[in-house]
């Protein structure tokens, strides 16, 4: 009675002796399909994939490269940055050394100069003194002998 009862329900939805059948060409179908159709689509997904995957990943190797030569590059900024520095304190030094020692001479050199144009101005200064002196003495010896004549 059951059975029987199956029977019915299965031929009231459309199943009968054809469901072998059905089911085969199913299986078929599905194999046929999963061959032309689906391992194709899913390789053509996989490789899609692995070249965007692979793109990303070298994209990401090329972008860290160029991130080690920005910072090595800096680096090297820095250190020539700081040996021209210091390159440049020696030299201002240097320069600021040389500067007063020709200062210093020529303060030197022109102190001499005043010390022997002071001494050759005393020099002619006692000359004209002495000049002075004999110049009044003779103008008094003259005007002595002028007065008493």
């Amino acid at each position: 009675n059951q059975v029987f009862s199956m029977v019915e329900i299965l031929g009231k939805l459309g199943i009968d002796g054809t469901i072998y059948y059905q089911f085969g060409i199913f299986v078929i179908l599905a194999v046929l399909l999963r061959k032309v159709l689906f391992k194709p689509l899913q390789a053509v997904i996989e490789s899609r994939e692995s070249q965007t995957t692979g793109r990303k990943g070298h994209a990401d190797q090329i972008v860290k490269e160029a991130n080690n030569i920005k910072n090595e590059i800096e680096a090297t900024l820095s250190e020539k940055r700081q040996e021209l520095f210091i390159d440049l304190k020696n030299k201002k030094n240097d320069l600021e050394t040389q500067l007063q020692g020709k200062f210093d001479k020529s303060e030197k050199d022109a102190e001499e100069l005043f010390n022997k144009n002071f001494d050759e101005l005393k020099l002619e200064l006692t000359m004209v003194n002495e000049n002075l002196s004999k110049n009044t003495e003779e103008l008094s010896v003259l005007l002595t002998s002028k007065l008493t004549k």
